[in-house]
């Protein structure tokens, strides 16, 4: 039974993981709407490495970069509010 108590806490580490990631997409998505007003959704997002990537149109896009700085600031106040790190260089 010991051996199993160690696996379960392994694999809990990983579901933390898994949830900063759902987190941080939604406090992305809620971020870049306000800011920008546009919709993503979350498969248009993908964070590896804590480097954020997003798959929209050119278009998109470049609105997105028009407004980086103002979208980094909210991000960093909103995910400070929630305990999730965030490093703003990181926006591609």
């Amino acid at each position: 039974m010991d051996s199993l108590s160690n696996i379960s806490i392994y694999l809990d580490k990983y579901k933390n993981i898994g949830f900063e990631r759902i987190s941080f997409k939604k406090v992305i998505i809620s971020v870049i709407k306000d800011v920008c007003d546009i919709d993503l959704e979350s498969k248009d997002i993908n964070v590896q490495n804590k480097i954020l990537k997003i798959k929209v149109s050119g278009v998109l896009k470049a609105e997105i970069f028009i407004h980086k700085d103002d979208i980094e600031k909210e991000l960093e106040l909103r995910l400070k509010s929630i305990n999730l790190n965030f490093d703003k260089r990181r926006i591609i």
